[in-house]
């Protein structure tokens, strides 16, 4: 889809690109196994490690991240499941990726929010074994 290929073009490192989609998922109030089961396997041939998809897919603890994984996801904990971004994670974001690439992130969440909103109000299904999210309470 085209925000994924603009992200692309702002992020050159294929791994970068996508732990960033990763984290889209990690804080959505609304979990799409359709866009995850994608995404999930794009990130690993992309050479995300596999202990990130993993923290990311479970909601784990920042602590298995490298560095750089931590600046990412946190961003996309905050802004979807505490609804604002503190400032050490917005100067984080920014320091690493510049200005105009954190506010594609944004975008980008409320990108993959609507598509996993529309996603799932036609039932739309991953394909049989597929990777999906563990169910959260």
């Amino acid at each position: 889809n085209v925000f994924f290929l603009v992200f692309c073009f702002f992020f050159n490192d294929p791994a970068t690109t996508v732990i960033y989609t990763l984290s889209l998922h990690d804080g959505l109030p609304i979990y799409c196994d359709y866009v995850w089961s994608g995404h999930s396997q794009a990130a690993l041939k992309a050479g995300v490690r596999p202990e990130a998809v993993d923290i990311v897919a479970n909601f784990g603890s920042l602590d298995g991240l490298t560095e750089n994984e931590v600046v990412i996801v946190r961003f996309g904990r905050e802004v979807v499941g505490d609804h604002k971004l503190s400032q050490e994670a917005f100067d984080a974001a920014v320091n690493q990726f510049g200005e105009a690439n954190t506010i594609v992130l944004g975008a980008l969440i409320g990108h993959y929010t609507m598509m996993s909103c529309t996603l799932i109000s036609t039932d739309t299904q991953p394909a049989e074994g597929a990777p999906v999210l563990p169910k959260r309470p």
